[in-house]
């Protein structure tokens, strides 16, 4: 994965996060330039 598309995908979950998904946590860590995603909710939602 190239940083490029990391923070395209980091720039789509905070679009998300902002209108639809406030109980998703976002971590966007600049020293790794990573994303953390809290999977354990998204999972939890997506069961109901």
């Amino acid at each position: 994965m190239s940083n490029t598309f990391l923070y395209y995908i980091s720039q789509i979950l905070l679009i998300l996060k902002k209108e639809s998904l406030p109980n998703l946590y976002i971590h966007d860590d600049d020293k790794s330039g990573g994303v953390i995603v809290n999977i354990k909710w998204i999972k939890n939602h997506h069961k109901r």
